[in-house]
């Protein structure tokens, strides 16, 4: 199905609607209960086919249609310094759990934070996925760290934090890319295509993404994604105006050239 679908496909160059009715005759002539998604023919296409798919089949262009691929991770919950704003709907002890300040846990970004123990090495490497998966080209990223005041948490959380992150989207970069994307790589470390994401898949992932995590700093990490093909091209951090201070722009651990403004801490190259 998925042979005769690609193939279908790439002599029709079809748009949105005439896609779908391809896929309605292809079920009906092999007698299928479930239409086969966009992402499924991208995982099931040969690296050849890959470059011409993604650009028919790309699921929710308008995430990257600036060019620009964000990605939100959420630190540690924990308690602000300033107390708990009424707003805030979250936090350590909420009704919601232990979440985020003000959240509840259940946006998508959240839910993928839990998911990865609030690990930004792992948040960054599972938003990448989904990312290529749906046909994105993800080679210009902006972080945006949510979770609460980032700039209240202990110093070295912080750069810790900011150190995974960024190597995150290098090593991403040193696996998955020589000259061009390897999606036969990229299958099979993420043990893809799968239809039913299960528990253990996502254990198997996470050891043998904490295997290759190791150790790093700041400065190494910021100097490889000069050259890095998945390049952070900004750095918003999340938090009040009360605590988004001179001293929280002008800090050299996380700067490129900084703007700061009454709602968010934003370091941009």
């Amino acid at each position: 199905m998925y042979e005769q679908l690609i193939q279908k496909i790439k002599e029709l160059k079809p748009d949105k609607t005439q896609l779908r009715l391809l896929k309605i005759e292809a079920c009906k002539a092999l007698n299928l209960k479930q239409m086969p998604t966009d992402s499924q023919l991208i995982l099931n296409a040969t690296k050849e086919d890959f470059e011409v798919l993604k650009k028919i089949l790309l699921a929710k262009p308008t995430r990257t249609i600036s060019g620009v691929a964000p990605i939100a991770i959420f630190c540690k919950p924990h308690h602000c310094p300033h107390g708990k704003c009424v707003f805030c709907v979250g936090g350590i002890g909420s009704p919601f759990g232990d979440v985020p300040q003000a959240y509840t846990g259940e946006g998508s970004a959240a839910k993928r934070a839990i998911r990865n123990h609030y690990n930004p090495y792992l948040q960054v490497f599972n938003r990448l996925e989904h990312y290529f998966v749906n046909g994105h080209s993800a080679e210009k990223v902006e972080i945006i760290v949510m979770g609460g005041s980032f700039p209240a948490l202990d110093k070295n959380y912080q750069t810790e934090f900011i150190t995974f992150t960024f190597k995150a989207m290098n090593d991403f970069s040193d696996l998955f890319f020589k000259n061009d994307f390897d999606l036969l790589k990229f299958k099979e470390f993420f043990e893809l295509p799968v239809d039913n994401l299960s528990k253990e898949r996502t254990e198997r992932i996470h050891k043998k993404l904490l295997e290759l995590k190791g150790t790093s700093n700041l400065e190494t990490e910021k100097k490889r994604n000069e050259t890095s093909k998945i390049k952070c091209i900004g750095l918003t951090i999340e938090t009040k105006p009360d605590w988004a201070k001179l001293a929280h722009g002008n800090s050299k651990r996380f700067r490129f050239q900084n703007k700061c403004s009454s709602d968010a801490w934003y370091a941009g190259r």
